[in-house]
């Protein structure tokens, strides 16, 4: 990807590629520098927005995630499941009323359409609509599981349950995906 930057330095989306590796590799700052790039040269970029706040979110940087991660969700009509989750967690590590971060949620699943089921049941799941139970009897195969687990352990872990948090992380490592 740097000798695509190189060769086309105004395309934004060879840094957000370029972003994502330094993200794996570790290279954070590396990767925030790739990131802020995409979104200068394309302010609309809503997976540019998104990566690098969801990389904000896993580093712990909250006040730093929150305002990119909406405006990503924006972007995409509200028709951006993850965004808009990774938004509610956020938001709630900043202490911020759920209540907000629920009506993202909502606009979110009237927009998505109903073929995107799994993606509904998320949203229902984060919104109360269906239970834990109910969330777990959707995740019909290993992948979904994987997500399943992982985004139950968030939600205990943003609402001050860290065991909890815990078992359901270890689940999503279980599943080897």
């Amino acid at each position: 990807y740097k000798e695509v930057v190189r060769l086309d330095p105004q395309w934004a989306g060879p840094y957000v590629n370029l972003g994502n590796i330094y993200r794996e590799t570790g290279n954070y700052d590396a990767a925030a520098a790739s990131y802020k790039e995409a979104i200068k040269l394309k302010p609309d970029f809503a997976q540019a927005h998104a990566n690098f706040d969801i990389m904000n979110f896993a580093l712990g940087n909250y006040s730093d995630a929150q305002g990119r991660l909406i405006r990503a969700v924006e972007i995409r009509e509200y028709k951006d499941t993850y965004s808009a989750l990774f938004a509610y967690l956020n938001a709630s590590m900043l202490g911020k009323s759920p209540e907000q971060s629920a009506v993202i949620l909502g606009k979110v699943l009237e927009n998505i359409g109903d073929s995107k089921v799994w993606e509904r049941a998320l949203l229902k799941y984060y919104l109360g609509e269906i239970t834990r139970k109910e969330f777990i009897a959707l995740a019909d195969n290993a992948e979904k599981q994987c997500e399943c687990y992982f985004y139950i352990g968030s939600m205990f872990f943003v609402n001050g349950k860290t065991r909890k948090a815990r078992k359901y992380w270890k689940m999503t490592i279980e599943t080897d995906i």
